[in-house]
């Protein structure tokens, strides 16, 4: 996890304004790519919790809830 978060940390400590615009297209192309992703992978480990009940053990009718 930590090699994603300091990939973010790259991507925040850029200043954009100083960025040439082919630079900035296709950084926000591979952030978007890598935004549905990562909801795919959440969604992916949200239904496991879900099938292993997770949440039922702490009294939640669901993961979610």
């Amino acid at each position: 996890m930590s090699e994603l978060r300091s990939a973010l940390d790259g991507y925040r400590s850029e200043v954009l304004e100083d960025l040439p615009d082919a630079r900035l297209e296709e950084d926000y192309s591979e952030l978007h790519l890598a935004m549905e992703a990562l909801e795919a992978e959440r969604r992916r480990r949200l239904g496991e919790l879900d099938r292993r009940g997770v949440g039922k053990r702490e009294g939640h009718l669901s993961t979610a809830g």
